[in-house]
């Protein structure tokens, strides 16, 4: 998968002109499914697929 096509939470956040906060959020309820990379529990990155955000907006 092309890293373009995946977005960090701030991205994200700043795509959907919301907070980070409510991105999370949007995760823990079942909206969002981000890929983690690297790390352990509250370490490493999320990555959020374009796709994914598309189909929230719709």
């Amino acid at each position: 998968m092309n890293k373009k096509q995946m977005l960090t939470i701030a991205e994200t956040a700043e795509m959907l002109r919301v907070s980070q906060r409510t991105v999370f959020n949007y995760i823990k309820a079942g909206f969002l499914k981000p890929v983690k990379l690297g790390g352990f529990l509250k370490t490493g990155k999320n990555l959020i697929p374009v796709e994914q955000i598309e189909t929230l907006l719709k």
